[in-house]
């Protein structure tokens, strides 16, 4: 029963991984269509690099922009 469960465990986290790597590509697809949405986020990974924006923060402003984005 144990291995049982492990292998659900398993299962579960490899779907998971999967649709992380999913949304991930079309993240990609999407800032690869849209130039000015790519910039920015090379401008947040910039301020994050330099410690003058903190992750959260910079994640916060680029899902901000997606939602606007999609719209």
């Amino acid at each position: 029963a144990k291995d049982a469960g492990d292998f659900e465990a398993f299962r579960s986290r490899q779907a998971v991984s999967a649709l992380w790597r999913d949304v991930h590509q079309g993240i990609e697809h999407w800032l690869q269509s849209d130039p000015a949405l790519k910039a920015k986020l090379q401008q947040l990974q910039t301020e994050v690099s330099t410690h003058s924006l903190a992750p959260a923060a910079a994640a916060e402003i680029f899902l901000t922009l997606l939602k606007k984005d999609a719209k």
